[in-house]
């Protein structure tokens, strides 16, 4: 699983189902080893910015690509 969305999927799906928290996620990317953290990584980034789905972290990069103001 190395698509952004795959991953986007998974990780929003753990937190909406109360799975694990943001900040647990967070917390176990800090420790993880370097190797292949970057994709997790954008969509915590995402995630801590109030991206809660897929579809919410495509949509947010896509706004950060084209210059437009983030949503508050």
């Amino acid at each position: 699983m190395r698509a952004s969305a795959d991953i986007a999927a998974l990780l929003s799906h753990a937190v909406q189902e109360r799975l694990v928290t943001l900040d647990q996620l967070i917390a176990e990317l800090r420790a993880a080893p370097s190797r292949g953290r970057r994709r997790p990584a954008e969509v915590l980034v995402s995630a801590e910015a109030g991206s809660r789905s897929a579809g919410e972290v495509r949509c947010r990069r896509l706004i950060l690509r084209t210059g437009l103001p983030e949503p508050e």
